[in-house]
Protein backbone atom coordinates (compact mmCIF):
# COMPACT_ATOMS: atom_id res chain seq x y z
CA UNK A 1 0.00 0.00 0.00
CA UNK A 2 1.43 3.44 -0.91
CA UNK A 3 2.44 5.73 1.95
CA UNK A 4 0.11 8.63 2.70
CA UNK A 5 0.63 12.06 4.17
CA UNK A 6 -2.26 13.96 5.71
CA UNK A 7 -2.29 17.65 4.82
CA UNK A 8 -4.70 20.54 5.29
CA UNK A 9 -6.04 19.65 1.84
CA UNK A 10 -6.60 15.98 2.69
CA UNK A 11 -4.57 12.79 2.32
CA UNK A 12 -2.06 12.60 -0.53
CA UNK A 13 -0.03 9.67 -1.78
CA UNK A 14 3.67 10.11 -1.15
CA UNK A 15 5.45 10.18 -4.51
CA UNK A 16 8.26 8.12 -5.97
CA UNK A 17 9.53 11.13 -7.94
CA UNK A 18 11.85 13.89 -6.78
CA UNK A 19 12.11 17.20 -8.64
CA UNK A 20 15.14 19.34 -7.87
CA UNK A 21 15.43 22.87 -9.18
CA UNK A 22 19.16 23.17 -9.80
CA UNK A 23 19.52 26.62 -11.33
CA UNK A 24 17.98 30.03 -10.76
CA UNK A 25 16.99 31.81 -13.98
CA UNK A 26 14.91 29.55 -16.19
CA UNK A 27 12.65 31.48 -18.55
CA UNK A 28 11.74 28.56 -20.83
CA UNK A 29 9.40 26.90 -18.35
CA UNK A 30 5.86 26.80 -17.07
CA UNK A 31 6.03 28.88 -13.87
CA UNK A 32 4.58 27.60 -10.60
CA UNK A 33 3.90 29.34 -7.33
CA UNK A 34 7.39 29.06 -5.80
CA UNK A 35 9.72 32.03 -5.45
CA UNK A 36 12.80 32.04 -7.69
CA UNK A 37 15.86 30.87 -5.74
CA UNK A 38 18.60 33.43 -5.14
CA UNK A 39 21.40 30.96 -5.92
CA UNK A 40 22.04 27.61 -7.55
CA UNK A 41 21.92 24.37 -5.62
CA UNK A 42 25.45 23.05 -5.14
CA UNK A 43 26.38 19.56 -6.30
CA UNK A 44 26.94 18.53 -2.67
CA UNK A 45 23.44 19.74 -1.77
CA UNK A 46 21.96 17.93 -4.74
CA UNK A 47 23.70 14.68 -3.76
CA UNK A 48 22.52 15.03 -0.14
CA UNK A 49 18.93 15.53 -1.22
CA UNK A 50 18.96 12.54 -3.57
CA UNK A 51 20.43 10.38 -0.79
CA UNK A 52 17.77 11.64 1.62
CA UNK A 53 14.88 10.73 -0.67
CA UNK A 54 16.22 7.44 -2.00
CA UNK A 55 16.52 6.11 1.57
CA UNK A 56 12.80 6.36 2.25
CA UNK A 57 11.62 5.66 5.77
CA UNK A 58 8.62 4.66 7.89
CA UNK A 59 6.52 7.62 6.65
CA UNK A 60 7.92 7.87 3.14
CA UNK A 61 8.79 5.74 0.15
CA UNK A 62 12.15 5.72 -1.66
CA UNK A 63 12.13 7.79 -4.81
CA UNK A 64 13.25 6.10 -8.02
CA UNK A 65 12.67 8.93 -10.48
CA UNK A 66 14.53 12.21 -10.60
CA UNK A 67 13.58 15.42 -12.40
CA UNK A 68 16.29 18.08 -12.67
CA UNK A 69 14.94 21.49 -13.67
CA UNK A 70 16.67 24.73 -14.70
CA UNK A 71 19.66 22.84 -16.09
CA UNK A 72 21.55 24.58 -18.88
CA UNK A 73 23.95 23.21 -21.48
CA UNK A 74 27.12 21.67 -20.05
CA UNK A 75 25.96 22.15 -16.46
CA UNK A 76 28.25 20.13 -14.13
CA UNK A 77 25.26 18.20 -12.78
CA UNK A 78 25.14 16.29 -16.08
CA UNK A 79 28.46 14.66 -15.23
CA UNK A 80 27.02 13.31 -11.96
CA UNK A 81 24.09 11.39 -13.45
CA UNK A 82 25.82 8.00 -13.26
CA UNK A 83 26.58 8.44 -9.55
CA UNK A 84 22.98 9.50 -8.87
CA UNK A 85 21.70 6.37 -10.57
CA UNK A 86 23.80 4.24 -8.23
CA UNK A 87 21.78 5.66 -5.32
CA UNK A 88 18.65 3.97 -6.67
CA UNK A 89 17.44 6.34 -9.39
CA UNK A 90 16.23 4.45 -12.45
CA UNK A 91 14.94 7.35 -14.55
CA UNK A 92 16.33 10.86 -14.94
CA UNK A 93 14.47 13.69 -16.68
CA UNK A 94 15.88 17.16 -17.35
CA UNK A 95 13.78 20.30 -17.82
CA UNK A 96 15.81 22.70 -19.90
CA UNK A 97 15.58 25.36 -22.58
CA UNK A 98 15.49 24.39 -26.28
CA UNK A 99 19.03 25.62 -26.95
CA UNK A 100 20.42 23.32 -24.22
CA UNK A 101 18.36 20.23 -25.02
CA UNK A 102 20.88 18.53 -27.29
CA UNK A 103 23.67 18.90 -24.70
CA UNK A 104 21.49 17.38 -21.97
CA UNK A 105 19.96 14.53 -23.96
CA UNK A 106 23.00 12.28 -24.01
CA UNK A 107 23.21 12.10 -20.22
CA UNK A 108 19.57 11.44 -19.27
CA UNK A 109 16.52 9.34 -20.15
CA UNK A 110 14.26 12.17 -21.25
CA UNK A 111 14.57 15.89 -22.01
CA UNK A 112 11.55 18.16 -21.51
CA UNK A 113 11.37 21.62 -23.05
CA UNK A 114 8.76 24.37 -23.24
CA UNK A 115 8.14 26.01 -26.61
CA UNK A 116 6.24 29.21 -27.19
CA UNK A 117 7.32 30.24 -30.71
CA UNK A 118 8.39 28.43 -33.91
CA UNK A 119 11.94 29.69 -33.42
CA UNK A 120 12.14 27.58 -30.23
CA UNK A 121 11.93 24.45 -32.39
CA UNK A 122 15.03 25.10 -34.49
CA UNK A 123 17.45 23.74 -31.89
CA UNK A 124 15.40 20.57 -31.35
CA UNK A 125 15.63 18.96 -34.79
CA UNK A 126 18.11 16.22 -33.80
CA UNK A 127 17.25 15.82 -30.13
CA UNK A 128 16.23 12.30 -29.09
CA UNK A 129 14.16 11.27 -26.06
CA UNK A 130 12.34 14.58 -26.33
CA UNK A 131 9.20 15.83 -24.64
CA UNK A 132 7.61 19.13 -25.68
CA UNK A 133 5.23 21.23 -23.59
CA UNK A 134 3.21 23.99 -25.26
CA UNK A 135 1.82 26.43 -22.66
CA UNK A 136 -1.76 27.44 -23.49
CA UNK A 137 -1.04 31.11 -22.84
CA UNK A 138 -2.72 34.12 -24.43
CA UNK A 139 0.22 34.94 -26.69
CA UNK A 140 0.63 31.30 -27.74
CA UNK A 141 -2.93 30.46 -28.79
CA UNK A 142 -2.91 32.48 -32.07
CA UNK A 143 0.14 30.51 -33.30
CA UNK A 144 -0.81 27.14 -31.81
CA UNK A 145 -1.32 25.58 -35.24
CA UNK A 146 2.07 26.73 -36.50
CA UNK A 147 3.74 25.47 -33.35
CA UNK A 148 2.09 22.05 -33.51
CA UNK A 149 3.00 21.69 -37.17
CA UNK A 150 6.65 22.18 -36.25
CA UNK A 151 6.34 19.87 -33.23
CA UNK A 152 4.97 17.06 -35.42
CA UNK A 153 8.09 17.23 -37.55
CA UNK A 154 10.27 16.62 -34.47
CA UNK A 155 8.56 13.28 -33.66
CA UNK A 156 8.79 13.81 -29.88
CA UNK A 157 8.10 11.05 -27.38
CA UNK A 158 5.52 13.21 -25.63
CA UNK A 159 3.59 16.43 -26.20
CA UNK A 160 1.76 18.29 -23.41
CA UNK A 161 -0.73 21.10 -23.96
CA UNK A 162 -0.68 22.82 -20.59
CA UNK A 163 -3.08 25.40 -19.18
CA UNK A 164 -0.78 27.47 -16.91
CA UNK A 165 -0.61 27.24 -13.12
CA UNK A 166 -1.39 30.30 -10.96
CA UNK A 167 1.66 32.45 -10.18
CA UNK A 168 1.51 35.59 -8.06
CA UNK A 169 2.00 38.71 -10.14
CA UNK A 170 1.28 37.04 -13.49
CA UNK A 171 -1.86 37.54 -15.58
CA UNK A 172 -4.43 34.74 -15.64
CA UNK A 173 -4.49 32.44 -18.67
CA UNK A 174 -7.15 32.62 -21.40
CA UNK A 175 -10.53 31.22 -20.30
CA UNK A 176 -11.09 27.54 -20.95
CA UNK A 177 -13.57 28.21 -23.74
CA UNK A 178 -10.90 30.11 -25.73
CA UNK A 179 -8.37 27.35 -25.15
CA UNK A 180 -10.82 24.69 -26.36
CA UNK A 181 -11.55 26.63 -29.55
CA UNK A 182 -7.83 26.88 -30.27
CA UNK A 183 -7.29 23.14 -29.70
CA UNK A 184 -10.32 22.28 -31.85
CA UNK A 185 -8.78 24.23 -34.72
CA UNK A 186 -5.69 22.02 -34.56
CA UNK A 187 -7.44 18.65 -34.72
CA UNK A 188 -5.66 17.36 -37.83
CA UNK A 189 -2.27 18.44 -36.48
CA UNK A 190 -2.87 16.59 -33.22
CA UNK A 191 -3.81 13.35 -34.98
CA UNK A 192 -1.02 10.86 -34.44
CA UNK A 193 0.78 12.95 -31.82
CA UNK A 194 1.36 11.38 -28.37
CA UNK A 195 -0.27 14.32 -26.62
CA UNK A 196 -2.06 15.01 -23.35
CA UNK A 197 -3.94 18.06 -22.06
CA UNK A 198 -3.07 19.25 -18.55
CA UNK A 199 -4.75 21.80 -16.29
CA UNK A 200 -8.32 21.34 -17.54
CA UNK A 201 -10.63 18.54 -16.37
CA UNK A 202 -12.41 16.11 -18.72
CA UNK A 203 -15.83 17.69 -18.23
CA UNK A 204 -14.54 21.08 -19.41
CA UNK A 205 -12.72 19.44 -22.31
CA UNK A 206 -15.85 17.49 -23.35
CA UNK A 207 -16.44 19.59 -26.53
CA UNK A 208 -13.16 18.19 -27.89
CA UNK A 209 -14.65 14.69 -28.04
CA UNK A 210 -15.91 15.40 -31.55
CA UNK A 211 -12.36 15.57 -32.89
CA UNK A 212 -10.50 13.58 -30.22
CA UNK A 213 -12.38 10.27 -29.82
CA UNK A 214 -9.83 8.95 -27.28
CA UNK A 215 -10.12 12.02 -25.04
CA UNK A 216 -10.22 9.87 -21.91
CA UNK A 217 -6.66 8.77 -22.65
CA UNK A 218 -5.48 12.35 -23.13
CA UNK A 219 -6.18 13.59 -19.60
CA UNK A 220 -5.29 12.44 -16.12
CA UNK A 221 -4.17 13.46 -12.66
CA UNK A 222 -0.99 15.40 -12.02
CA UNK A 223 1.78 13.04 -10.96
CA UNK A 224 2.77 14.18 -7.50
CA UNK A 225 6.43 14.63 -6.59
CA UNK A 226 8.71 16.06 -3.95
CA UNK A 227 9.94 19.54 -4.88
CA UNK A 228 13.39 20.70 -3.74
CA UNK A 229 15.14 24.02 -4.25
CA UNK A 230 17.66 26.02 -2.23
CA UNK A 231 15.00 27.08 0.29
CA UNK A 232 13.24 23.70 0.51
CA UNK A 233 15.69 20.84 1.05
CA UNK A 234 15.40 17.36 2.56
CA UNK A 235 12.85 17.52 5.43
CA UNK A 236 11.76 20.97 4.23
CA UNK A 237 10.95 19.78 0.73
CA UNK A 238 7.49 20.56 -0.65
CA UNK A 239 4.88 18.22 -2.05
CA UNK A 240 4.02 19.52 -5.51
CA UNK A 241 0.37 18.89 -4.63
CA UNK A 242 -0.80 20.61 -2.44
CA UNK A 243 2.21 22.75 -1.34
CA UNK A 244 3.10 24.18 -4.76
CA UNK A 245 -0.18 23.82 -6.66
CA UNK A 246 -3.65 23.56 -5.14
CA UNK A 247 -6.61 22.21 -7.04
CA UNK A 248 -10.31 22.77 -6.42
CA UNK A 249 -13.47 20.90 -7.37
CA UNK A 250 -17.17 21.70 -7.32
CA UNK A 251 -19.42 19.98 -4.82
CA UNK A 252 -21.06 18.12 -7.71
CA UNK A 253 -17.73 16.49 -8.59
CA UNK A 254 -18.35 13.86 -5.91
CA UNK A 255 -21.08 12.43 -8.17
CA UNK A 256 -18.69 12.15 -11.14
CA UNK A 257 -17.41 8.70 -12.16
CA UNK A 258 -14.18 10.32 -13.37
CA UNK A 259 -13.48 12.02 -10.03
CA UNK A 260 -10.75 9.61 -8.81
CA UNK A 261 -8.58 10.37 -11.85
CA UNK A 262 -9.24 14.09 -12.19
CA UNK A 263 -7.38 16.99 -10.55
CA UNK A 264 -10.19 19.46 -10.90
CA UNK A 265 -8.99 23.02 -11.60
CA UNK A 266 -6.23 25.13 -10.11
CA UNK A 267 -7.82 26.79 -7.11
CA UNK A 268 -7.16 30.38 -8.22
CA UNK A 269 -8.62 29.78 -11.69
CA UNK A 270 -11.67 28.09 -10.15
CA UNK A 271 -12.33 31.12 -7.96
CA UNK A 272 -12.03 33.41 -11.01
CA UNK A 273 -14.46 31.26 -13.00
CA UNK A 274 -11.99 30.73 -15.85
CA UNK A 275 -12.79 27.04 -16.27
CA UNK A 276 -16.56 27.41 -16.44
CA UNK A 277 -18.92 24.85 -14.92
CA UNK A 278 -17.63 21.50 -13.64
CA UNK A 279 -20.24 18.84 -14.41
CA UNK A 280 -20.38 15.19 -13.32
CA UNK A 281 -19.58 12.67 -16.05
CA UNK A 282 -20.10 8.98 -16.61
CA UNK A 283 -17.23 6.87 -17.95
CA UNK A 284 -18.72 6.68 -21.43
CA UNK A 285 -18.94 10.46 -21.69
CA UNK A 286 -15.17 11.00 -21.94
CA UNK A 287 -14.36 8.53 -24.69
Amino acid sequence: MPALRFTARGAVTLPDTLQIRVGTTFSARLPVGVAQPDRELTLDELDANVRHFTRGGPRARPVTRLVLSAVGADHPVLATIASLRRLGIDRVVVHTDPASAASCAAAVDHVAVFVRAPTDLEALERVERLGVTVPLEEEVLPRLGTLLSGVRALRPQRVVLAWPFPVEGRSPPPPAEEVIRAIEGCGTLLAGLPFTVKGLPPCVLAPLRRGIPDLSERTGRTTNRWYVDVEHQQDRALLFVPDVVRFAKADTCRFCEIDPRCDGVADAWWRLGLAGALLPLREGEVS
